[in-house]
């Protein structure tokens, strides 16, 4: 039987009760009410056929699978033409769809390397006939699992399944799943300086001349060790090395682990409750979170407090308060890594609330300007930026050298004309401070922020400590 699409049997603004099945149709619904007690609102019927319909609403799209309907939903949407595996008795597995395993991505191994999930939230991901809902689930929480298992070619692959099924993940970021790389500042290749030329770029035998002067007079002859060209053979003549950065490959981005992780447990926690809600979690319970060892370093808790927060009696109604008293506690051990993950997690956990000022905090550093260095004159050239040992000539005396020093007949030295006649072992006959590359100064990491670019207001940071640590030992008189 052709299934079209039915009159509107109910158009109201307040939701349907139990008893009454609005039958969805092109008209939208200002709200409408499923069969598991959600509510969609401005619902309305965008394409439908054997399998069940599509709605469309102001959170996305929802799949209404016939098959997954009550009995009585069944006969007002299908009629006399319900498919026998439709009316099958129901059993617990079928009423949540996980029977069978329906795995046309291949992410079962994907999610069974997700610490947390649990057996039941596995099977609901790779339930047969999934929605478009639980297939958006499906494709972001595979995106970010095989980011954080460093397999970038699967990771891409979900993503495209993603954009060729023209569906929006929700709730991801996908600018936030990459952050610059800090090794190179994500330039992708670092420069050094050639040690050997000093960063001239010239020959260190003939100084860049092609020629050198022979050792028994005064004839100059074709330079060996350049061929002749007068460049540098380890630089090639630029003075400089280009390489590959080694931490993000040359692709200027390495992945935010941070970011990932905490869409990860946030999904985790949420996938578990949808299919058992007594499974839900607090914010401490998560695996492999830092606040568990970060809580248990903070003092100032009443006795049995922290047991409290770290056992199954706590209900996560304090969640936010543990965050910030984490971030709190990583800032003044100035552990500025631990402290971005945490303020990850207000950001990401809690984006319409304004929890924390973290400038208050964590500023930029004045003595450095947020660079975590500071110049220094050079300390070998005492910043002049020439070679200590041959006053930046290049070449110096030779004290073996044959008639190097000649005396006059009243007894005084003369220095021949070539006495300089060697070049400097020192800074290879470039004349340039070796230590500084000639730039005059060097950088030395800054003592005010400890290299870290950002000055901690560490007294702040202790109030703000004894504040959160309050507000939890009075929740924790409050219940028990």
């Amino acid at each position: 039987m052709k299934i079209g699409l039915f009159v509107l049997l109910l158009l109201s603004s307040l939701p349907c009760k139990a008893e009454e099945i609005v039958v969805i149709t092109q008209t939208k619904v200002p709200l409408f009410s499923l069969p598991d007690g959600s509510v969609l609102t401005n619902a309305y019927a965008w394409r439908q056929d054997s399998r069940g319909i599509m709605i469309v609403h102001d959170g996305g799209n929802h799949f209404l699978n016939y098959a997954l309907l009550p009995d009585d939903w069944k006969k007002v949407y299908l009629g006399d033409s319900i498919p026998e595996e439709t009316v099958a008795t129901p059993t617990a597995e079928n009423n949540n769809n996980t029977s069978k395993k329906y795995d046309p991505y291949q992410l079962e191994r994907t999610f069974e390397s997700i610490p947390g999930l649990s057996k039941d939230g596995l099977k609901w991901l790779l339930q047969t006939n999934p929605s478009e809902e639980v297939t958006k689930k499906v494709f972001a929480l595979g995106i970010v699992q095989n980011l954080l298992n460093k397999k970038m070619k699967k990771a891409k692959k979900i993503l495209f399944f993603s954009e060729e099924n023209e569906y929006t993940i929700e709730g991801i970021d996908l600018e936030k799943l990459f952050r610059a790389c800090p090794k190179c500042n994500g330039n992708g290749s670092i420069t050094t300086i050639c040690k050997i030329c000093s960063g001239t770029g010239k020959c260190v035998r003939c100084n860049g001349m092609g020629t050198r002067k022979s050792s028994f007079d005064k004839t100059r002859f074709h330079c060996t060790t350049c061929r002749g060209t007068g460049k540098c053979l380890a630089c090639k003549g630029k003075g400089e090395f280009v390489r590959t950065c080694s931490m993000c490959e040359g692709r200027k981005k390495i992945i935010d682990t941070d970011y990932c992780t905490v869409l990860r447990n946030k999904w985790v926690r949420e996938v578990n409750a949808f299919v058992d809600p007594k499974a839900w979690t607090a914010i401490t319970a998560t695996p492999f979170s830092p606040i568990k060892r970060t809580l248990r370093k903070i003092d100032g808790f009443e006795k049995g407090a922290k047991t409290f927060y770290l056992s199954t009696e706590y209900n996560g109604e304090m969640d936010t308060n543990l965050v910030v008293l984490c971030l709190m506690k990583v800032l003044q051990e100035k552990k500025l890594k631990e402290a971005r993950y945490f303020n990850t997690m207000l950001t990401v956990l809690y984006p319409d609330s304004e929890l924390i000022e973290i400038e208050k905090y964590l500023s930029p550093c004045k003595s450095c300007k947020g660079k975590g260095v500071i110049s220094i004159p050079c300390p070998t050239c005492s910043g002049s930026g020439k070679c200590p040992r041959c006053k930046g000539k290049g070449t110096r005396k030779s004290e073996i050298s044959y008639g190097l020093i000649k005396k006059k007949k009243n007894g005084r030295k003369k220095k021949d004309k070539d006495a300089d006649g060697i070049y400097c072992t020192t800074c290879h006959g470039s004349g340039i401070c070796p230590n500084c590359g000639g730039n005059k100064t060097v950088n030395r990491r800054c003592a005010d922020c400890s290299g870290t670019g950002k000055k901690i207001s560490i007294l702040r940071i202790k109030v703000r400590l004894n504040v959160e640590v309050r507000r939890l030992n009075k929740f924790f008189r409050e219940h028990t």
